[in-house]
């Protein structure tokens, strides 16, 4: 996943490079499995996989679900992708950094296709990556135990995330829509959690961003020197609560205690029907300090009445 973007001095994920040389035939990427004497039933892992061995059988999921997307699809616009090519000079790890320019290459042999290949070209992309998604969801990942079928995982977690994000990139790159939703890596997932991320931000996280967001998330040893999150769950976060009755009001600097100013622990409310008005009669309601007066005004801005604000400060607080 070299190509994924990462913040300053992180380092990207190695994925142990497991499977064999990918070869085309008959069936193309779904008759690989039948090329491999791979049956329906071992695919749903009984016997446990046909007897195989668990290296047998990463080697094989790596080889078609991973190498067999980069193969089979890069040859629908004639671009060569052989399994060498993305591995590292180890041959020990996968390496995506020639992922971007084969993707580039397949852009602009689709963009000089004809209207009826270029229809086609996508048709057949989005099939191999329709089943890819498919059947990443049946296994799921280690951190469930099992996927949608009940299907036990067969690959590493470094090795279910390669899937994940090659599926999500060429996606993007090639404009595929009308796919599954990708499942969440249990890798990410659990370093998220251990970073100290609120488990509240990390399921949110999860649901909101794709497989992208969450290696960026996952890369940050500590985020941003928030509190301890111990105690928070997937749908409160106690770190953030404060306490209204004990809380005392903070100010910037201590020129809030002048003598012509009040009391700074004094909650001041702004006129409330002021407001009301306004909007009601289709304005914008600007609340500002006058210092003059050493009051809080509201004031209307209608852009019908060309009324504008010199510049409008918005918070959340």
């Amino acid at each position: 996943m070299d190509h994924f973007p990462l913040p300053k001095d992180a380092r990207p994920i190695r994925v142990p490079y497991r499977a064999k040389p990918y070869s085309t035939g008959d069936g193309g990427f779904s008759g690989y499995p039948a090329r491999c004497g791979w049956t329906t039933e071992h695919l749903n892992s009984e016997d446990q996989f046909g007897g195989r061995l668990p290296v047998e059988v990463e080697a094989f999921f790596q080889s078609w679900l991973y190498f067999g997307v980069l193969v089979e699809i890069f040859s629908i616009a004639g671009v060569s992708a052989k399994t060498n090519e993305f591995i590292d000079s180890s041959q020990r790890f996968v390496s995506t950094s020639n992922l971007p320019s084969k993707l580039r290459k397949w852009n602009r042999a689709h963009s000089k296709a004809s209207k009826s290949e270029k229809i086609e070209w996508i048709k057949l992309a989005t099939g191999i990556l329709n089943e890819l998604t498919l059947t990443l969801l049946r296994y799921g990942d280690a951190d469930a135990g099992h996927g949608s079928d009940g299907l036990r995982c067969p690959v590493s977690d470094e090795v279910f995330l390669s899937m994940l994000a090659l599926c999500y990139t060429v996606k993007n790159a090639l404009h595929l829509e009308e796919l599954p939703q990708l499942p969440a890596s249990a890798l990410l997932r659990r370093r998220i959690r251990a970073a100290g991320w609120c488990p509240m931000d990390v399921a949110r996280a999860l649901k909101d961003m794709d497989v992208d967001g969450h290696y960026y998330m996952a890369a940050y040893p500590k985020p941003l020197g928030l509190p301890s999150h111990q105690e928070c769950t997937e749908i409160s976060c106690s770190a953030a609560y404060v306490d209204e009755d004990n809380y005392v009001t903070k100010h910037t600097y201590e020129c809030c205690r002048s003598p012509t100013s009040r009391d700074n622990d004094e909650h001041i409310e702004i006129d409330v029907s002021s407001v009301v008005r306004i909007l009601k009669n289709g304005g914008f309601p600007v609340v500002y300090w006058d210092t003059s007066e050493d009051r809080i005004c509201v004031d209307e801005f209608n852009a019908d009445a060309e009324r504008k604000p010199v510049f409008v400060a918005i918070s959340h607080v």
